[in-house]
């Protein structure tokens, strides 16, 4: 037998730890699971108890599609329907169940699961559409109609009533009774020098001091 080296101890050792190790895990993930066993079966007992204390009167509410998985179990169980597979399985199985079965789905003990969508329901059912008010289009022309109307370019035209617009009445002019403006007033004798003196006088009303065509033509 060959001597034993120090690099093969140090082998040996590393080994015996490795499988230790390998070993503790294993021990270790069969508890985890005898453990989960263990409080799976205790949660089904439970389960089981409360549901023979159910009485006739119970009933059950909350919106079906917020159940948990437990929830949708205990309701599978009172419809005796299965309760294998995953939540989406049970959910589908328990409204399939009451689609079949409308009379169950309003009674009094699972009512509760479906009472806001029965509550849209009926609102929804209550409003008829004749009742909702309509829009009234008889004062609004076609498209068609207002793309091919002329664009007014200040005020409408009176010989054409047509149109579907309203414009403003056009504004008043100031009048003038007394103070005409200058390029309406009559021509002045040469001694318009006395207002181009005083341009005061301009804007008073019209003077006797003015000359018309006839005193100017005869001065005399």
């Amino acid at each position: 037998m060959g001597k034993i080296s120090n690099k093969h101890l140090l082998y040996f050792a590393e080994g015996r730890q490795l499988a230790t190790e390998k070993d503790n895990e294993r021990k270790l993930e069969a508890k985890k699971q005898s453990d989960g066993a263990q409080r799976r079966r205790e949660k089904e007992n439970s389960r089981e108890e409360n549901r023979w204390k159910w009485g006739p009167n119970t009933t059950f509410t909350g919106l079906l599609s917020s159940k948990l998985k437990d929830d949708l179990m205990d309701i599978a169980w009172s419809l005796q329907l299965s309760e294998e597979g995953m939540k989406a399985q049970l959910l589908d199985c328990i409204n399939v169940y009451f689609d079949t079965h409308a009379a169950e789905r309003e009674s009094q003990k699972y009512c509760g699961l479906f009472a806001r969508a029965l509550r849209g329901r009926h609102a929804a059912a209550s409003v008829a559409a004749d009742d909702l008010p309509q829009a009234s289009t008889s004062q609004i022309p076609p498209s068609s109609t207002l793309q091919n109307l002329p664009i007014p370019n200040g005020y409408p035209d009176h010989d054409n009533l047509n149109y579907p617009f309203t414009f403003a009445a056009p504004p008043i002019l100031p009048q003038y009774p007394q103070n005409p403006p200058l390029f309406q007033r009559p021509f002045a004798a040469p001694d318009m020098s006395y207002d181009m003196a005083f341009p005061n006088t301009l804007l008073e009303p019209f003077n006797t001091h003015f000359n018309t065509y006839s005193d100017f033509e005869n001065p005399f």
